[in-house]
């Protein structure tokens, strides 16, 4: 799902930060901070052709070891690569330092973009509200520079069925 939140007109300044809540006085799901994206008339619109948001780096994996983990992630990050993604922003929490070593090299190189993900005490990493909030943030803040946004997971690549590329 998509969270909308228009800022009223009445309102001076932007916050700095906004509260998620499923009513206006209930739990707070998460605190995300607020971000403008460039208008789409800017020369900057729609300069990428595919981004990848990955909803969550969840370290290990169900699979294993750390070594196991970093080799995956690397194998994973150069397929999509190869198969056209032009830049992947990264939702983290907390990892191992070999992972996080990764990132940085790939954080480095501009081709992925690491991004903190913020756990509300007494709430779980998989529940689906909390993931929610990265995939918006994500998607809000590319979607005037790419044409496409895909929205999966480390376990999961799109494999293009007639091409040799998702361009």
């Amino acid at each position: 799902s998509v969270l909308w939140c228009p800022i009223p007109k009445s309102v001076s300044h932007l916050p700095l930060t906004v509260d998620v809540r499923l009513t206006m006085l209930g739990t707070r799901l998460a605190t995300v901070p607020v971000e403008i994206p460039l208008p789409s008339n800017t020369k900057d619109a729609n300069q990428y052709s595919i981004l990848l948001c990955l909803k969550a780096l969840v370290v290990p994996f169900p699979i294993g070891s750390y070594e196991v983990d970093t080799k995956l992630f690397i194998e994973w990050v150069e397929l999509n690569r190869i198969l056209g993604v032009e830049h992947i922003t990264v939702y983290v929490q907390n990892t191992t330092k070999k992972m996080e070593e990764v990132l940085i090299y790939y954080a480095n190189t501009g081709f992925i973009d690491i991004r903190s993900k913020q756990q509300e005490p007494g709430r779980p990493l998989y529940e689906l509200p909390r993931r929610n909030v990265e995939l918006n943030d994500c998607m809000y803040r590319h979607y005037n520079a790419y044409d496409r946004i895909l929205m999966i997971d480390s376990d999961e690549l799109i494999i293009p069925v007639r091409a040799r590329s998702l361009n």
